[in-house]
């Protein structure tokens, strides 16, 4: 019901936002329904439309709550696209953005979805990680989250081999367990975040190291 709403027709923030939160949420996570790939590709035309007030905090925001939620149910080339505008906006020249044009809330989206795309080759993702660790001491709560999705041992939908090695998973492990300044508020996702990545599989490859999860 909602692809059928013309997307002209949402000319106000309020609307847009709106209709953009509830798509999301009815076509989360992508997949298990046989239509939804038809679906999906439908979504996909919005996606190089683009928005209709890009101006506004509120519609952006909901513009990447939506592909959050739908990200498990497209394949490596639209994980790819979407990954690629959100690293020059959330890491451009490889340096982390304190701010985005569109705002604190923004960002915060911005981020979980780029956390969301488990297709992302494991350099990537272990770059993005990379990055972030770098500032563990300062870390907002979607950010440790955005970390957990990153590094974790069990993936959502994608295949193991999209996973971030073992190694690298207890490199950050051992930051993580170091930190001893994370804002109060934090301080929960932190932990949130080493359940994810020390979490056990039963395979060899992606387990990390009994002394370390003990």
């Amino acid at each position: 019901v909602l692809m059928d709403v013309p997307y002209d027709s949402l000319k106000t923030p309020a609307k847009e936002g709106r209709w953009l939160n509830l798509a999301g949420f009815c076509l989360r996570p992508g997949f298990g329904d046989p239509a939804d790939e038809i679906r999906l590709k439908k979504a996909w035309k919005l996606w190089n439309r683009g928005m209709n007030n890009p101006k506004n905090p509120q519609t952006a925001s909901q513009w990447w709550v939506l592909w959050r939620r739908v990200a498990p149910g497209f394949r490596f080339g639209h994980q790819r696209a979407v990954s690629q505008v959100l690293s020059r906006e959330l890491c451009p020249k490889g340096k982390y953005a304190t701010k985005v044009k569109a705002g604190a809330q923004t960002k915060a989206e911005m981020w979980r979805c780029l956390g969301a795309l488990e297709l992302l080759d494991v350099k990537q993702k272990m770059e993005m990680g990379d990055l972030l660790l770098e500032r563990v001491n300062k870390l907002e709560p979607f950010e440790f989250w955005v970390l957990a999705r990153l590094g974790a041992r069990h993936l959502f939908k994608a295949p193991a081999n999209h996973a971030v090695s073992a190694k690298r998973a207890e490199k950050w492990l051992q930051i993580l367990l170091k930190a001893k300044k994370v804002a109060k508020q934090s301080e929960s996702f932190r932990l949130f975040a080493m359940s994810r990545i020390a979490a056990m599989t039963g395979d060899r490859a992606l387990d990390v190291g009994d002394a370390l999860k003990a």
